[in-house]
């Protein structure tokens, strides 16, 4: 019996050792910062900017992602978002509004989760040097000035390899 499971053992890891080559390769990016702010469980305020700091591990193109958590509470199908990008080195400041499509027409939530659900915006790809620190301040641009059901804001940063 010890044989046996010693010949499935010795199987399993020649089968993940011939796997992990191909997995691995189809990976073009790593993420070097990912970071959520909680928003107030009253609401996010009109008012209420939340603020990142990216902090280039290396030189290289940084693809970033701005998530979003929404819950049932969300009371619209779409969310403005305004995100100000400030690049260093007298880069300027990029502003930029994103619509998030929250749930679609009859009611049925489009992000991924299930009470719980997570949102993706792409934002525009940054070229940082090592050291360099991107600032993205990330404030809601809706009509209501306290929006219920965002549960977190976060922000991802990959090098792009």
């Amino acid at each position: 019996m010890s044989r046996r499971r010693n010949s499935i053992s010795c199987r399993s890891l020649l089968l993940l050792a011939a796997v992990a080559p191909v997995l691995l390769a189809g990976c073009n990016r790593s993420a070097v910062y990912s970071h959520f702010e909680a928003v107030d469980a009253a609401g996010w305020s009109r008012y209420d900017t939340l603020h990142f700091a990216v902090v280039a591990p290396a030189d290289g193109s940084y693809s970033l992602r701005l998530d979003l958590r929404t819950n049932s509470l969300y009371p619209y199908t779409q969310l403005v978002l305004s995100s100000s990008l400030k690049a260093p080195h007298g880069g300027g400041l990029q502003t930029i509004s994103s619509v998030v499509d929250i749930v679609d027409n009859g009611g049925t939530p489009l992000g991924r989760g299930i009470s719980i659900y997570q949102h993706a915006v792409s934002l525009p790809r940054q070229q940082l040097k090592e050291g360099d620190t991107l600032r993205i301040n990330v404030a809601h641009a809706m009509a209501r000035q306290q929006l219920p059901g965002i549960a977190d804001v976060g922000i991802t940063a990959s090098l792009e390899q």
